[in-house]
């Protein structure tokens, strides 16, 4: 076996920060209980329940992880996993946000006909 003790320090988290982190996130959650009970828009109300979810998350990977005290490498991967992962999300609601918009613009443009003929009521496969 191995006798190498040269392992990292290990940083105790106080208490005072969990007790902290826990009235942040009950106090997010009234927060989003709220928020929920308002009519902003399909568009809007899903913008702000990402902001409140993402303030909820950075807490939790903050201090419940440990993020806040760890090296710089590690942050590093964690923001750009989650910098990829928001232009994946970006691209795919702008691909479906704008997709009839390109169909039309198309069927217009270079004079396409419909490809798919929609069923007509009580006409089905067998």
């Amino acid at each position: 076996m191995s006798k190498d003790n040269n392992h990292g320090h290990h940083f105790i988290v106080p208490v005072k920060f969990y007790v902290g982190t826990l009235i942040a996130l009950l106090i997010l959650t009234v927060i989003t209980v709220a928020a929920a009970q308002i009519d902003l828009g399909a568009a809007a109300n899903n913008v702000l329940a990402m902001l409140i979810a993402s303030v909820k998350a950075g807490l939790v990977i903050c201090f419940f992880m440990g993020m806040f005290w760890d090296k710089g490498f590690n942050r590093i991967i964690l923001f750009s996993t989650l910098a990829f992962f928001g232009i994946f999300i970006t691209f795919c609601v702008l691909d479906i946000g704008f997709r009839g918009d390109t169909y039309k613009y198309e069927k217009g443009k270079y004079n396409l006909k419909q490809v798919v003929t929609p069923l007509k009521e009580n006409k089905y496969h067998d």
